[in-house]
């Protein structure tokens, strides 16, 4: 057991947020992050303007394996969160989005099993409760068609569970309303080689997140 929660330590340190087997309420199927290639701006671009931030949820899962002592670990993280004390915004013009003093605070529950050599022996529930820091970010856009997004630098920020931001990636974003409010849905998928106490950790993370954003 010892072993076992060194390891859990170790990947708490570093796990970030990450998703669930079922997407999130938007259109269906989940877009893939392509770039687009039709150029230009567009005359019609609802987007443009200022947007204060209205929240983020995030479902997801983290895995992450090593080998320590001989033994193969691994531990699967879920997360379920939506978020509160929300403030920031982010500003679009016909190109670029930019975010600015991005913030909010996270109240939920961790769920991790551990395994050892594909036996279970750990299965636990840790409270997980953040307040992000204020994050800036800015990137470039591309409408698709009429309901979706790219951009080369996300538009929200998630959060590891070490409270602070993750760098954001290129993603493709649905795009809906719910009257005044913009919602944008992106699924995305990240593999990383992480090191932490001299230990080499392959860690995949898959989530879908969620932005609210409302005119200001």
């Amino acid at each position: 057991m010892t072993r076992t929660y060194l390891f859990l330590s170790a990947f708490l340190a570093v796990m970030a947020v990450s998703c669930s087997k079922e997407p999130m309420a938007g259109p269906d199927p989940d877009p893939e992050t392509t770039t687009p290639t039709s150029p230009g701006a567009n005359p019609s671009n609802k987007l443009v303007g200022v947007w204060k931030n209205a929240g983020v949820r995030v479902i997801g899962q983290s895995i992450a394996e090593m080998n320590l002592s001989g033994d193969a670990m691994r531990s699967v993280t879920e997360i379920n969160y939506t978020s509160f004390n929300n403030k920031g915004t982010v500003t679009f013009d016909e190109t670029t989005t930019t975010s600015s003093n991005i913030s909010y605070s996270i109240d939920t529950k961790l769920k991790i099993r551990s395994y050892t050599n594909g036996i279970l022996d750990a299965n636990e529930e840790l409270p997980w409760k953040i307040d992000m820091p204020a994050s800036n970010g800015k990137g470039q856009y591309k409408l698709i068609g009429t309901d979706s997004m790219y951009t080369d630098n996300g538009v929200s920020s998630m959060v590891g569970s070490d409270g602070k931001p993750l760098t954001s990636v290129p993603a493709t974003f649905k795009i809906s309303w719910s009257g005044d409010t913009l919602i944008l849905v992106a699924h995305s998928i990240i593999d990383k080689t992480q090191q932490e106490y001299g230990i080499t950790q392959l860690v995949h993370y898959d989530f879908y997140h969620e932005t609210k954003l409302t005119r200001k």
